[in-house]
């Protein structure tokens, strides 16, 4: 995975930061990538984009391990 950028971080939509923050928020190498909850309010558009990005990052890996 390519170094993210704090600018790179800060456009993505809230799908693709649910996801990233999966894949890399907790990696020493990813330091602009926080090790976040999901930061939009309760029940919005957003939170909910959000958290797909996370189901999706977790299938992501769940497929990988077969």
């Amino acid at each position: 995975m390519k170094l993210i950028t704090a600018e790179k971080f800060a456009s993505l939509s809230p799908l693709a930061r649910g996801y990233i923050v999966y894949m890399a928020g907790e990696r020493s190498d990813q330091p602009h990538v926080p090790n976040e909850r999901n930061p939009y309010p309760v029940g919005s558009d957003d939170a909910v984009a959000w958290d797909e990005g996370q189901r999706r990052a977790m299938l992501d890996v769940q497929d990988s391990e077969e």
